[in-house]
């Protein structure tokens, strides 16, 4: 219990507003709710406190009519209580959450009150009003509060995280991050975040509209309004750095800056302060050459490998809209960091305002590849459920190159271009990539059609299919759902491998010979050539019923096989009729009625493991 002293008062421990002692009497009392005339926050014992007498002097009134500004006050409190009452339970989590440190929360508090404060005059620009002839409705609080919704996801300018009270700034960075990462994944806590922003913004509204000369406030407005103050302004004279037309924390520049403009800029930027040799990974590096820091010595800074600028040059080269990856500038901005300290803030502030003024950004660098091929469908082989997508599956598991780095590569003969053409339109890649090359073969200079592209996504869908690059031993023929889809997946594999004008698969993997014969149940043995290639035979039978099941294969491989006597008797008959029959009627019967060889029918008895009548049987049998 909070006693009643004469030299003794109460105050609110959520925002410090000092009220009567008969509020603790109606607490204990527990008749009604009680709230905090100032912030809204319904009280208790635990939220509230007791202080010394204060000298007066600090509570002095700038004005004379102590009264007036009183009556004010309240009219002012009445009206953040209003919603704030309502939002009290969400603002607890943010302010109770124990895994962020008090300090931390508190300088929280003051960048959104800086970024706040950004938008209030931004809005007060676009709609040519001030917010002190305004009153704060719904549609503003809302407006305002969307505006600097945005660091759920993304870090502030660094030029907005200074003078910070007993932290510094890449501990604020650090606890940030985790703070985005919480409300990314937790959505509950993100809902009660949005709130504490709206319960923010509506206070730092009230500072700037109605309490900006306003004395002996609250501890939490006050502290607020001080920083406001020294940060945007010096001796009442607005500091240019940190405010000025469209300059809040994420704006966006009428003119973007070019993936070519940061990587000069940051070479000009970093040229100014690093030694002449440094230590990076273990090794001794001379940073300069002819007098200038080199891209591959960049490279090793940004990126930690030599070429990685050369290939993002080579890039905008081919196409100036190039875009670096989120993730990417990310692991910049932690590299130079970790080796220039404070001197990098400069080069950290080149990257924010090339993120901030390109909108369009990949967040991570598997999406890079859409700076290249935009319509390109990444999933495409998520998940087989065409008889389409079986068949390019089929041919990139015989004609495929994928490297180490995501690289996939997919080369055809000059002759077969209309086939890559049809593959690129599949996929939605950009036909401008498509190049032409040559090899020397022993029979003669031979021409080449080929796509390369970089895909990690569809790499991994691959992977997860079956594929083991880089060789074709290892990998598997992938599960499919159908035999619609074996089949359409089968006819694609037979374009990529299979010997034209033949049923013949000629590859150098046995294993995958032979996964095909027992998937299909074909009869013919997987046999190897003098070259150590392999050889099996898919019949007729199972060719013709892969091409009638998909009709948008090669065209020089298409065509119908006359179906053997064999594979004719063996789908006319079952095990169980061959097996009765053989004992019922002479084999010469048996032949004439399926019009086949005699030595049909013994090799299909051997298969199915029948037992024929010995030599003589009939012979005997009719005497």
């Amino acid at each position: 219990m909070i006693e009643k002293g004469k030299n003794s008062s109460n105050y609110c421990k959520f925002c410090g507003w000092e009220f009567q002692h008969d509020i603790v009497q109606k607490i204990n009392e527990n008749t009604e709710p009680v709230y905090c005339e100032f912030c809204g926050i319904e009280l208790n014992i635990t939220s509230i406190s007791r202080r010394e007498e204060h000298n007066k002097e600090k509570y002095e009134r700038v004005s004379n009519s102590k009264d007036n500004i009183e009556k004010k006050k309240r009219s002012i409190v009445r009206s953040i209580s209003k919603l704030t009452k309502s939002r009290k339970h969400s603002v607890d989590v943010i302010f109770e959450d124990d895994d962020f440190p008090k300090i931390f929360k508190e300088n929280l508090i003051i960048v959104i009150s800086r970024l706040i404060y950004i938008s209030i005059r931004e809005w007060e620009q676009d709609n040519n009003v001030s917010v002190r002839r305004v009153s704060l409705t719904k549609s503003i609080l809302y407006t305002l509060a969307n505006k600097i919704k945005y660091i759920i996801d993304k870090r502030p300018k660094r030029k907005f995280l200074q003078n910070f009270c007993k932290l510094t700034i890449e501990e604020f960075e650090d606890w940030l991050r985790l703070l985005q990462k919480k409300l990314q994944s937790n959505q509950d806590y993100r809902r009660h975040f949005l709130t504490y922003l709206l319960w923010l913004t509506k206070i730092v509204f009230r500072l700037v509209s109605d309490m900006w000369e306003m004395k002996n406030l609250p501890k939490l407005y006050a502290t607020i309004l001080k920083d406001l103050k020294n940060y945007f302004f010096n001796d009442g004279i607005i500091n240019e750095n940190h405010i000025n037309n469209r300059s809040h924390s994420f704006s966006t520049r009428v003119n973007a800056l070019t993936t070519m403009d940061l990587l000069n800029a940051l070479r000009n930027e970093i040229e100014d302060f690093i030694p002449t040799t440094m230590i990076i990974d273990g090794r001794k590096v001379q940073m300069f050459h002819n007098g200038q820091l080199s891209w591959n010595k960049l490279s090793l800074i940004l990126c930690k490998y030599g070429h990685r600028l050369a290939r993002i040059i080579r890039n905008v080269r081919n196409n100036p809209e190039y875009k670096i990856a989120l993730d990417e500038l990310n692991k910049w901005e932690d590299n130079i960091r970790t080796l220039f300290g404070i001197k990098a803030d400069s080069s950290i502030n080149l990257i924010e305002t090339y993120r901030s003024s390109n909108e369009d950004l990949p967040v991570s660098s598997e999406f890079k590849v859409l700076n290249f091929h935009p319509n390109l469908r990444m999933d495409y082989f998520e998940e087989i459920d065409t008889k389409e997508k079986a068949y390019w599956l089929g041919f990139l598991w015989a004609d495929v190159y994928i490297g180490n780095r995501s690289d996939i590569s997919l080369e055809l003969s000059k002759k077969d271009e209309l086939l890559i053409d049809r593959f690129i339109n599949a996929l939605g890649l950009d036909p401008s990539f498509k190049d032409e090359f040559q090899y020397q073969r022993k029979t003669g200079i031979k021409s080449y059609i080929r796509i390369r592209f970089k895909c990690p996504k569809m790499k991994s869908d691959l992977l997860n299919l079956g594929y083991k690059p880089p060789k074709l031993k290892q990998t598997q023929f992938p599960f499919l759902d159908s035999r619609e889809l074996d089949l359409a997946f089968l006819l694609g594999f037979f374009d990529g491998e299979g010997k034209e004008g033949t049923t013949n698969l000629h590859l150098g993997s046995k294993k995958i010979l032979d996964q095909i014969k027992e998937k299909f149940d074909i009869p013919h043995d997987v046999y190897p050539d003098k070259e150590g290639y392999w050889y099996l035979s898919l019949g007729g039978k199972l060719f013709n019923e892969m091409m009638d099941n998909y009709n948008y294969s090669l065209g020089r491989k298409r065509r119908t096989f006359r179906v053997s006597l064999r594979e004719t008797f063996e789908e006319s008959i079952t095990k169980k009729e061959l097996q009765e029959m053989i004992w019922s009627v002479p084999m010469k019967e048996i032949c004439q009625k399926y019009g086949v060889y005699r030595r049909i029918v013994v090799n299909l008895c051997d298969k199915w493991n029948i037992e024929r009548p010995p030599s003589h049987y009939w012979h005997k049998k009719k005497k």
